[in-house]
């Protein structure tokens, strides 16, 4: 009977979530295509400054908010595309997906 109390005590759990609202809504392609847009939109006008060619920035960005994009949250999507927030887990994910698009390890 311990297979039957695992299932019981992971029922429990899961109906535990639910009730409290701790499922997590599921990011859309339209969340990942805005957050991808915007991130792309703001980091090449930031990294555009100086004498930098144009089209590498933008390859580079746009790289970096692909791959940031396949980690995203729904809670990020929220903060970063409609509360011009940037919450401190983006920051964290950003330099896994700078190595990623430059080539480099970590």
């Amino acid at each position: 009977m311990p297979l039957r109390m695992f299932v019981d005590a992971l029922l429990l759990c899961a109906l535990g979530a639910v009730a409290t609202g701790a499922v997590a809504h599921e990011v859309s392609e339209n969340d990942h295509h805005a957050f991808e847009h915007k991130y792309a939109e703001q980091c090449i006008a930031r990294e555009s400054r100086g004498n930098v060619d144009p089209a590498s920035v933008r390859d580079l960005c746009e790289c970096i908010a692909r791959e940031e994009s396949k980690r995203l949250t729904y809670d990020e999507v929220r903060k970063f595309v409609h509360e011009n927030k940037y919450p401190v887990s983006l920051l964290i994910k950003n330099d896994a997906a700078v190595s990623v698009c430059t080539g480099q390890k970590l």
